[in-house]
């Protein structure tokens, strides 16, 4: 008889193929979280480049809007003293006549785009760093109060300070430096003694000059942050 022992090439055969399939998905597994950590670092990349590009934009414009802020004060200052200290004749128009200066709204805004769509996004969560992710969180407080402030110095703009143009001066004569090129001169004229005496009048370069004051202090702020903010992402 001939012997019926077992055949051993067999088991040896599904082993090898059992360890090659073994190894196929564990190459492939390797190779999705290789991509995937590929990914997630451009993505991480992208998105520090983007912050780095908004903050940068926002600086230029918030240093812009500081130093007119420092003109409206210095101009509204000129106009309380010269009122204040009983100016009159041409010294005072040369003063009281900057009011259209004074009395703007100043429209701008500060960019942070980048941020508000990474946190709605959870892109934001790619920054590993906490120090990092509560610093983006404290100046984008800071440009959300700037903002706040944006829409007062709007408010106060329609609500009292244009009307009160309006109703008491030659608007052409007192508007915006560069602003008035192409309005109509009419039979009027603005009334710098009349206004020195009025108590409304005094009372709104106040306003005017308080909501300034607190706009540079926030501005300062909010630039100190993002001097922060640009040397964080530069070190991560």
């Amino acid at each position: 008889m001939k012997g019926c022992g077992l055949n051993t090439s067999e088991p040896r055969r599904l082993l090898v193929e059992g360890l090659v399939i073994v190894a196929s998905i564990l190459l492939a597994f390797a190779i999705d979280a290789g991509w995937a950590s590929f990914a997630e670092g451009r993505t991480l990349q992208q998105l520090t480049t983007s912050l780095h590009r908004d903050v940068t934009a926002s600086q230029v414009a918030m240093s812009w809007r500081r130093a007119w802020a420092e003109d409206v004060v210095e101009k509204s200052r000129s106009i309380l003293n010269g009122v204040a200290n009983g100016t009159r004749g041409p010294a005072l128009d040369s003063v009281v006549f900057d009011i259209g200066d004074v009395f703007v709204k100043g429209e701008w805004g500060p960019i942070n785009n980048t941020y508000e769509q990474a946190l709605s996004s959870g892109d934001l969560s790619l920054i590993r760093d906490a120090e990092i992710r509560f610093l983006l969180g404290r100046y984008a407080e800071a440009l959300e109060d700037l903002r706040t402030r944006q829409e007062r110095a709007v408010t106060q703009y329609y609500g009292q300070l244009e009307p009160f143009l309006v109703a008491h001066t030659d608007y052409s004569q007192v508007a915006l430096d560069g602003s008035a090129d192409g309005l109509v001169r009419g039979p009027f004229s603005t009334d710098s003694e009349l206004l020195a005496s009025s108590r409304e009048f005094f009372n709104l370069v106040n306003l005017k000059l308080e909501l300034e004051l607190e706009t540079i202090q926030a501005l300062d702020e909010a630039l100190h942050l993002a001097d922060e903010v640009i040397e964080s992402l530069q070190g991560s």
